[in-house]
């Protein structure tokens, strides 16, 4: 499988957690390739273990693509691309009406329970699965189809 990874602003603790999950995908087999996105970057640890690519990149991905935030998601959706979007709630603050105009994907997955909680208050829509701290990722990102 082909993972993206499409982030508003690359911080350092965040991606050093998202790149041990990818690294674990590479190094398992269930992640063939693997790229992050992104819009803004900040100060990144110099070891990635994939390609990092600004956001206008995007035309380019194959694959699934998780993205974390409703204004990537409606870019995301407005490429014409071969990839299937994945939104994953809890980790960037949202407007309502953002987050249910950005919702053309049936898939979304939280990064918390209480994040998953939230979700389903606000859209009625049921999450796919839960990644603490993006553990299991992968995993969870791989059984949708």
């Amino acid at each position: 499988m082909n993972l993206g990874i499409y982030l508003p602003l690359l911080q350092k603790d965040i991606l050093s957690v998202i790149l041990a999950e990818i690294k674990g995908g590479l190094d398992s087999g269930k992640l063939r390739d693997a790229s992050i996105f992104y819009d803004d970057v900040g100060p990144i640890e110099p070891h990635n273990v994939c390609g990092m690519f600004n956001s206008v990149e995007l035309w380019k991905f194959t694959g699934k693509l998780v993205t974390f935030s409703p204004d990537s998601m409606m870019k995301a959706n407005a490429v014409s691309n071969k990839f299937k979007t994945i939104y994953c709630h809890g980790l960037v603050q949202y407007d309502v009406l953002s987050l249910l105009a950005s919702l053309k994907t049936q898939h979304c997955i939280a990064i918390t329970e209480d994040a998953e909680k939230d979700f389903k208050r606000v859209t009625g829509k049921q999450i796919l699965g839960v990644c603490p701290s993006f553990q299991g990722l992968v995993k969870t990102v791989g059984g949708i189809r």
